[in-house]
């Protein structure tokens, strides 16, 4: 045996297994009570040392944490084995990272990443308190890929500084710097000289994967963002504000950048400077698109956009203020200005300025149209000439652009709260936009897919809604049913619309009630339509009904319908005998049948049944009527019943042997005795059971009725063997 080899084998064993053991994985704890390490600089230096093998989160207590740390290139990082330092509580402002800022350039950060990937840093708050000239909270450096920062606060003391030295997040310049896929989700940025400052590393080779979403920039006094050599960086739903007296301030600066520039749904509030500068940044292969901006800009000589040498940027529904005088809204400058589009953008000039000025940019832009521009002390502007054109129809002739485009007063809220309440510019935009685009406005809502507003804010919002249905739940079997539908112009603005209206019947398919004609609608009226087609109740049971209307534009479709339950029920049977006759003196009880809803009798009485006395009628005839209520459903019956002298009783066989015609009859009838027995009276009786006239006629067999009105009667006939009666009509 080679003990040699053996020796030599147990120590390799024995420093594979320390170093695997050493390696970080799981979830460890900063600070706080039993901590796995005291401070940052600990976990750093444990990071950098041994690596990781899984991915690590360092979970950090409440409190403050005065120290300095850099993190380099990490061992056994990859898109699963990540690294994560937040605090405990999810409380951004619970944990502080701070180091005081410094007279001298060395070391000049709060954290440093030096060739550190896949790492995050949440919720957190890192700072440089003190008012020295070096005061950087955040660095970068080597090639560091895939860094994180979200729910942060970055914060120094430096009021308007304009050196980089002073930047809050800073990786400098250089091709060694490179950062790919940076990522600041909902982070503050205060003070500084610039609160992002990021370099690619170079315009053949620019960094990617950048995007700067929801954050809030505070008062940085050169840039809010600079970014440089970046390929399709997206700068979405930030907010960025600034006092700064710096005349040079910009809220965004991007140098080169390249294909698919994203600028989305931001809102700038400046004192001073610029709102969006785009430098050298040509987007020809995949166009950049900067739409749905508030840029607002209190002093003078402000500008809103920039483009230098600068093209193929589709510039869409933003909305620009300029306060001060001698402002810019737009500015295009250089030959490789090309191929942009400006469309459905508010400027507006509350002093003096140009709307828009091109020099030595003769193709800027292949689109330019649909614009509003209100400049009341201000001049539409310059277009690649010295020649300053004072109104939109001179600047129309000059350009031969801008046809659709408008000159009226936007009627923003404020000066810095670019929404509109109501304004000329409601339904002036147009939808014909060529990608990239957006659908939505600043605020997310849907705008209108033909004549969408002009500006940033759509504020004439479409939404119509069924506000009621009226309409019987309770139905009767094989009836018809009108409808009465509400129909409420939720929008902020008139509506005239062809509306289809629909019904759907439990799961069966949609039914169209009509067109809903709507004539100047105005916000908040109702228009009641009542359709021509009825519902149609021909099936028993409880079913779901379904009303709902087809709006094209709809900001709201949850109220485009109204669902409700109905019943349908059939009509209740009356068990009322027929017509029929009783011996006087006698008490009838008459039972239409039990378990209905509801009973009213021709007297007023609602009991279920009714008990008919003869006395103080004495012989004659009672017409007896009632109406009976089931579910809703409800019928009328009747019978007649004749009270007569029992002495001598109805024959049955007479109904058959004598019978009365013409009927119906006008003139007279007749009757065709061809029993044996010998008729000696004769009584009319109205329906209702009044006597109308005796008729004592014997041996007659015609009677004169044209004196009687037109309706039902009976006639009672008696003979020697008994009576009977029989039905008529005068007509």
């Amino acid at each position: 045996m080679n003990l040699g080899r053996i020796i030599i084998s147990f120590s390799f064993f024995l420093f594979f297994s320390t170093t695997v053991f050493a390696q970080l994985s799981g979830t460890k704890t900063i600070g706080g009570t039993s901590p796995d390490y005291a401070t940052f600089s600990a976990a750093a230096t444990d990071l950098n040392t041994n690596g990781v093998n899984g991915a690590v989160i360092f979970n950090v207590a409440p409190g403050t944490y005065i120290e300095q740390f850099t993190l380099s290139n990490i061992v056994g990082t990859n898109s699963v084995n990540t690294i994560t330092f937040q605090s405990s509580n999810g409380d951004s402002t619970s944990v502080i990272i701070q180091y005081a800022s410094s007279s001298s350039a060395i070391d000049n950060y709060v954290v440093k990443l030096d060739g550190t990937d896949y790492i995050t840093f949440k919720s957190l708050t890192i700072t440089r308190p003190g008012t020295s000239s070096y005061s950087v909270v955040f660095t970068v450096v080597g090639a560091s890929n895939d860094v994180h920062i979200e729910n942060c606060i970055f914060k120094n003391y430096a009021i308007n500084s304009t050196a980089n030295a002073a930047a809050l997040f800073y990786v400098p310049n250089g091709g060694l710097h490179s950062s790919f896929n940076q990522v600041f989700l909902n982070n503050r940025f205060v003070n500084g000289s610039i609160g992002i400052f990021s370099f690619g590393p170079s315009s053949n080779s620019p960094s990617t994967g950048m995007f700067i979403r929801g954050n809030s920039f505070e008062n940085q006094g050169i840039f809010a963002m600079q970014l440089y050599y970046q390929e399709a960086p997206k700068v979405i739903n930030n907010k960025v504000v600034s006092n700064t007296l710096n005349s040079n301030y910009v809220g965004l600066l991007g140098n080169y950048i390249s294909k698919a520039f994203v600028f989305r749904n931001n809102k700038f509030i400046l004192n001073k400077g610029t709102g969006l500068s785009l430098q050298a940044s040509i987007s020809n292969i995949q166009t950049g698109l900067i739409t749905n901006n508030f840029i607002s800009i209190a002093s003078t000589s402000g500008k809103g956009i920039i483009l230098n040498n600068s093209g193929y940027q589709n510039i869409y529904f933003n909305s620009i203020r300029m306060l001060g005088a001698s402002a810019i809204g737009l500015k295009v400058t250089g030959s490789s200005s090309t191929a942009n589009r400006f469309k459905n953008n508010i400027i507006q000039l509350d002093a003096s300025g140009n709307c828009i000025e091109t020099s030595n940019a003769p193709n800027a832009f292949n689109e330019l149209n649909f614009n509003n521009y209100y400049f009341p002390n201000g001049n539409m502007g310059k277009y690649n000439t010295s020649t300053v054109y004072s109104t939109l129809a001179t600047w129309q002739t000059a350009t031969s652009k801008e046809g659709n485009s408008i000159n009226v007063n936007p009627n923003f809220i404020s000066n810095t709260d670019l929404h509109i309440i109501n304004s000329a510019i409601a339904l002036q935009g147009t939808s014909a936009n060529t990608s990239p685009y957006s659908l939505t406005d600043i605020d997310g809502i849907l705008r209108n897919t033909l004549t969408p507003d002009i500006g940033a804010d759509e504020f004439t919002i479409s939404d119509l809604a069924i506000d009621s249905v009226y309409i019987n739940t309770q139905m009767c079997l094989g009836e018809e049913y009108q409808m009465k539908i509400d129909i409420k112009n939720e929008s902020t603005a008139v509506i005239n619309a062809l509306l289809p209206v629909f019904y759907r019947i439990d799961t069966l398919g949609a039914i169209q009630l009509g067109l809903a004609n709507i004539v100047n609608l105005a916000p908040d009226s109702i228009f009641s339509y009542i359709p021509i087609n009825k519902i149609n109740a021909n099936s028993l049971g409880i079913h779901l009904l379904q009303v709902f209307i087809s709006v094209q534009n709809d900001a709201d479709s949850s109220n485009n319908v109204s669902s409700f339950n109905f019943l349908v029920s059939d009509y209740p049977i009356s068990n009322l005998p027929n017509d029929t006759t009783t011996c006087g003196g006698k008490t009838m009880l008459l039972d239409p049948g039990a378990g209905y809803d509801s009973y009213l009798w021709y007297d007023g009485t609602t009991n279920p049944t009714y008990s008919l006395d003869s006395t103080g009628i004495g012989y004659g005839g009672k017409f007896i009527s009632v109406s009976i209520i089931d579910n809703g459903c409800s019928i009328k019956d009747s019978a007649l019943v004749l009270f007569k002298n029992c002495t001598g009783i109805e024959n049955t066989s007479l109904k058959h042997s004598i019978s009365i015609f013409p009927n119906p009859a006008s003139e007279y009838i007749s009757i065709d005795n061809q029993s044996s027995a010998f008729i000696h009276s004769m009584e009319i009786i109205r329906a209702d059971g009044q006597l109308v006239r005796k008729v004592k006629t014997a041996g007659t067999n015609r009677i004169d009725i044209s004196d009687l009105a037109n309706g039902l009667y009976y006639l009672l006939i008696e003979t020697e063997q008994g009576h009977t009666v029989k039905k008529f009509v005068k007509k």
